[in-house]
């Protein structure tokens, strides 16, 4: 019984994991929370074709190819300037860059976004 949720627990640390090395791209979606700046805050935005994305009060972040912890650091310096110690979060909402193929004997093959 130890030994299934060992690999359980393996599993969910590796997902974590991926998650937090995730490199954003066009059409992936991020949720931003920031305390004080109720402009960008509980709010989802798209990461645009040329992979960049827009909030208010700061503008465009360049996001494409960068983790959300990467954006989220960003996005902080920017608020720097308006917040005394800015409290952000960036979570990735959906993942549109990356489609999956799925093949073989599956109710529904073909590409997946």
């Amino acid at each position: 019984m130890g030994k299934k949720y060992g690999l359980l627990i393996g599993v969910c640390l590796c997902a974590a994991t991926a998650v937090a090395e995730y490199r954003l791209g066009p059409d992936d979606r991020i949720t931003v929370d920031a305390i004080g700046a109720p402009e960008i805050a509980g709010r989802e935005y798209r990461i645009d074709p040329g992979g960049e994305v827009r909030l208010p009060m700061i503008g465009s972040i360049g996001a494409e190819g960068r983790t959300p912890a990467e954006v989220e650091q960003e996005i902080r310096a920017r608020l720097d300037r308006y917040i005394r110690d800015p409290q952000v979060s960036v979570a990735v909402h959906s993942f549109g860059s990356r489609p999956v193929s799925v093949l073989g004997q599956v109710a529904t093959p073909g590409v997946h976004q």
